[in-house]
């Protein structure tokens, strides 16, 4: 949804399920602001006696062009015994963002919860064959599950961790007037297998001074067979930093 949206323009339905019957497919509408951002919209559904609620299905249309819908959590009321039933949901219904559904399956909790969001820090092993094409789901908590959640990104998710390796690096300066240099040095390596990325190249001590070997580590994956390497200096100016090859 887009920050500025107040509303989603989308048509909003919702079934509810009991232990006898359900409701049928019922659109939610009574107010051209039904469903505004941060709201609390309030609705009378007519229906059988469902028995008790167990789960209900909510979704929209997706109709317009601002149909996405951020939906926190749904509690329904019985008028006649006023017992409350509560459906946390903390999900996007959107064909562009999260998981791209815009139709929910959201079963009974003892209470409405407030949305949170987890970081969920996924390690593959580097054992051959350890990595994965398969589709990953699932957060579980002590007394509730998140529901089916696809664990996806913009990446190639659980592939195998790549061992890291460490390349020694030595650098002689040049036996001429004027040869060294105080400027920060950094170093691309490149191999069969990929780069490094950009690396500064700096130690302990005066780098780079005339006639001087430096010896540095660089840390990177393992590039395979060493083809070539970048070498560029950053030269400090009064409108920024430029970076020059060498």
């Amino acid at each position: 949804m887009n920050p500025t949206q107040k509303k989603t323009s989308a048509q909003v339905y919702i079934i509810i399920f009991g232990d006898k019957n359900n409701s049928g497919k019922v659109v939610l509408e009574n107010s051209p602001t039904n469903f505004s951002r941060a709201a609390v919209d309030k609705f009378q559904v007519d229906t059988v006696d469902l028995g008790e609620l167990k789960k209900i299905i909510i979704g929209h249309n997706n109709a317009g062009l601002g149909a996405d819908w951020f939906l926190q959590n749904v509690s329904v009321r019985n008028e006649i015994n006023g017992k409350d039933y509560h459906f946390p949901c903390g999900r996007w219904f959107s064909k562009n963002v999260d998981d791209k559904l815009i139709e929910r399956e959201i079963t009974l909790s003892a209470k409405p919860c407030r949305a949170t969001t987890y970081e969920v820090v996924v390690k593959t092993g580097n054992l051959r064959g350890s990595g994965t094409d398969a589709n990953v789901f699932n957060i579980q908590g002590k007394t509730l599950s998140s529901g089916k959640r696809k664990l996806d990104n913009m990446w190639n998710n659980f592939e195998a961790v790549l061992p890291l390796l460490v390349y020694k690096i030595d650098v002689l300066t040049g036996d001429r007037r004027g040869a060294g240099t105080d400027a920060n040095v950094f170093i691309e390596i490149y191999g069969e297998n990929g780069k490094s990325g950009r690396k500064t190249l700096d130690g302990p001590g005066n780098d780079f001074e005339r006639n001087q070997t430096d010896t540095f580590g660089i840390e990177t994956v393992d590039l395979g067979k060493l083809l070539k390497i970048r070498i560029l200096i950053a030269i400090s100016m009064v409108f920024g930093e430029s970076y020059y090859n060498q």
